[in-house]
């Protein structure tokens, strides 16, 4: 499941997107208008559980994005394995982030280059760490490089290394830890690999590893279960067994975890050390969490116990209000803050004071009859009691024709008779005399017209049956309306700022038109234009009417805004304009991507403190790939692809400051480095081989027309990249082969990025 404003990825049982906030609506076509049946929902710093461990959302979402780009390609400190495990903790793991791979032709690279996700921090392990490379060659020997000038000899590590290996070096870089191809983690110092040292195995069957900036080496294995375990230089000591999720400390000093029970989905939060002493030195930090909304190593944390029951949600009249929120210091006892909710979005923790905004859901059992107007029924009505009859050829077409002495007249098979007048003689045998008519001409005259009779007859037969078929269908949709019920949900909106007893702010939403980010809420009502979303004659099918309770269709239908907890309406020029995406930048501007009448629209309004005020439309053609970001001073701003060919190229495009300003024409994907706002873009793409360019002004720069691997990015304008099965070395100028037949490659400090594609 995706969500349907910014496209990120959800659990089935995600009610609200974890990353913008945006309510996932419940499908209306169930009849009870409930959410659909569900596990116990993970927490939203969870991904689904699949056979690996949950990915922290929010943090690790971005670093199993890496994880997975790093270990398809196997290149970068972060390779093979990382996708398996999911990676920890993204605030943990540096580097780059939503890489696009260049190897495997145009689908792949469009499929991993939309992940467009961002990784905190700078260089992998910080700015502190120093520089040492790694390569494996295509004999499967894994090699390592102390640096990239000319004449330094490559020392091997091992020879028993695949395409599932993984390097990473130590902080000082004097010790390096890698995977083979047996999922085995060794270690060796760098001094004995010219004397041809053998590594240390520290563990069997790892999934991938991290190098913390303490010198400690976390990893994790799998035999069945996962366990996590800390290697100090000497000695392994298990840090968990069987966990759902995980995160690593800021300070590289704490290891919290997560186990959940699989039958309910009721978590319980853990931290260990990440020492000697820390083995079976596990602290509870909270327990019974369905959903946990808080970074699990804050100093307040903040969580929910939902007791929605699958089995029992289809039943008539179930209360989907089960969720009690409470906070509590890791390890003491918790607060209840508001209890018998449906689900809350925006939590802020500031100086011990929580707040977030929550819903209560009504439900309202009507039937889909209640939604539509019914402008033909009294003519339906009309029609369908009028009774048909068809035109039989016995009452229109002659048996015999006769003069009675005066007058020629003629008997129908049913044994009416009806007159043939002179002016009907004369129109079809103008030639012969009244005096001269035979009973046989008589006859020809006499089915002339009763052909004309029966034409007529017929017309006005069909004109009427076509009318009855209408209105028959229509009253088939009717009587379907007025049988099958519908749950119509609504959300009452209500601001928790430290007291649970506060009135709502806006009522009556609807909840699949519904947009919200960072305490600003765009939202329609049920009950605008009566709640009418179509009129009966306007539906083709009856179930039409789930579409356009979806899409919120009702015309006339008025959009609200909610800004500072004030409701005040919200107007579009266009009455058919939807929202698909609403984008708070830096708490004072918001732009709206909306739709109207078929054509999509950036629009920019001033955040002030009560409502919202329209300033420009960004641009209303055609644009792609829309994602929020920061610059290199923090400031939010707006990446896209402008002018698209509809099929791969755009212009990348960045809106900040109230401009919208081209950044480089005609490309399939940009990389935009985070310390510097350093830009590289993708220029040409084969089914083997990718053109990357850095972008210098107002110039594009060539790196290479022929890379067949992700960049390594070592400086703003140095990187690492495989070209044609070398590795080659580029320093803003020209490129230097470092290694043949090169597999993949490894640095020891790497800069962090992100990537960017119209698709």
């Amino acid at each position: 499941m995706f969500c349907k404003n910014c496209g990120k990825e959800l659990p089935e049982s995600a009610k609200f997107c974890s990353s913008c906030g945006t309510p996932v609506a419940p499908a209306p076509e169930e009849p009870e208008g409930q959410r659909p049946a569900e596990d116990a929902a993970p927490a939203p710093e969870s991904a689904p559980v699949t056979e690996e461990p949950a990915v922290t959302a929010g943090e690790s979402t971005q670093t199993a994005a890496d994880g997975a780009a790093a270990g398809t390609a196997a290149v970068g400190a972060e390779a093979a394995g990382a996708e398996t495990a999911g990676a920890a903790d993204a605030g943990k793991r540096r580097g780059k982030s939503g890489l696009f791979l260049l190897i495997a032709g145009v689908v792949v690279v469009v499929l991993v280059i939309v992940l467009l996700v961002k990784l905190l921090g700078g260089a992998i392990g910080g700015g502190s760490r120093t520089q040492a490379f790694a390569y494996l060659n295509d004999d499967y020997e894994l090699l390592y490089l102390s640096d990239l000038k000319e004449k330094t000899e490559a020392l091997e590590i091992t020879d028993e290394a695949d395409y599932g290996a993984d390097v990473q070096f130590s902080p000082n870089a004097k010790t390096l830890y890698f995977l083979d191809g047996d999922s085995t983690l060794y270690t060796i110092p760098v001094s004995e690999l010219k004397d041809n040292g053998r590594p240390d195995r520290i563990a069997r069957d790892v999934e991938t590893f991290w190098v913390l900036d303490t010198g400690n080496v976390v990893y994790l294995e799998y035999d069945g279960e996962y366990e996590a375990s800390m290697y100090d230089g000497e000695e392994s000591y298990t840090l968990a067994k069987n966990f759902y999720n995980w995160r690593i400390g800021d300070d590289d000093k704490t290891f919290y975890y997560v186990e959940r029970d699989p039958d309910d989905g009721i978590m319980t939060l853990f931290s260990v050390p990440i020492s000697r002493d820390g083995e079976n030195q596990e602290k509870e930090l909270l327990d019974g969490a369905t959903d946990i909304y808080t970074s699990y190593d804050a100093d307040l944390l903040v969580y929910a116990e939902d007791d929605y029951d699958p089995d029992a949600a289809y039943t008539e009249d179930y209360d989907f209000n089960t969720m009690t929120v409470y906070s509590c210091k890791p390890g003491e006892e918790p607060t209840e803050l508001v209890r018998d909710v449906y689900d809350i979005t925006d939590v802020k923790v500031d100086g011990g004071k929580v707040s977030f905004y929550y819903y209560i859901q009504e439900n309202e059992k009507r039937t889909l009859y209640d939604f539509v107007t019914d402008s033909m029924a009294a003519q339906d009505a009309q029609i369908l009691a009028e009774e048909l009859e068809y035109p039989a050829f016995d009452d229109f077409y002659p048996d015999e024709a006769y003069f009675d002495g005066t007058s020629w007249y003629y008997t129908t098979y049913s044994g009416e008779t009806f007159p043939l007048s002179a002016e009907q003689i004369a129109e079809y045998v103008p030639d012969v005399p009244l005096s001269e008519l035979d009973e046989y001409t008589a006859w020809n005259v006499a089915y002339e017209v009763a052909e004309a009779s029966y034409d007529a007859a017929y017309e006005e037969y069909s004109t009427k049956y076509d009318e009855w078929y209408a209105a028959s269908d229509r009253q088939y949709i009717r009587e379907k309306l007025q049988e099958i019920t519908y749950g119509q949900s609504s959300y009452s909106l209500y601001h928790y700022t430290g007291s649970a007893d506060s009135e709502p702010i806006a009522t009556d939403i609807n909840p699949s038109q519904l947009v919200t980010s960072n305490g600003v809420f765009l939202y329609q009502k049920n009950t605008e234009a009566g709640g009418k979303v179509a009129d009966v004659a306007d539906l083709d099918y009856y179930s039409d009417i789930y579409d356009l309770l979806e899409t919120g269709s009702a015309e006339g239908a008025v959009w609200y805004q909610n800004v500072g907890d004030t409701e005040s309406p919200f107007e579009f020029d266009d009455e058919e304009t939807t929202v698909a995406r609403m984008c708070v930048l830096n708490d004072k501007e918001v732009v709206l991507y909306v739709h109207e009448g078929g054509q999509s629209a950036l629009l920019s309004y001033s955040l002030g403190a009560n409502a919202l005020t329209f300033t420009d439309t960004i641009l209303d053609d055609d644009f792609a790939g829309l994602t929020q970001s920061e610059d290199t001073k923090g400031n939010d701003v707006l990446y896209l692809f402008t002018d698209v060919d509809g099929e791969s190229y755009g212009d990348f495009s960045c809106y900040a400051n109230g401009e919208l300003t081209v950044v480089a024409k005609e490309v399939l994907g940009a990389i935009v480095l985070d310390e510097s706002g350093t830009t590289y873009v993708v220029t040409d793409l084969s089914s083997s081989a990718a053109e990357l360019s850095l972008v210098d002004g107002g110039d594009l720069v060539t790196v290479s027309d022929e890379l067949t691997s992700d960049p390594v990015f070592l400086e703003d304008k140095q990187l690492l990249y495989v070209c044609d099965g070398d590795l080659y070395v580029w320093d803003g100028k020209e490129e230097r082969r470092v290694a043949r037949d090169v597999e993949a490659f490894w640095a020891a400090v790497e800069l962090s990025y992100n990537t960017y594609s119209p698709y």
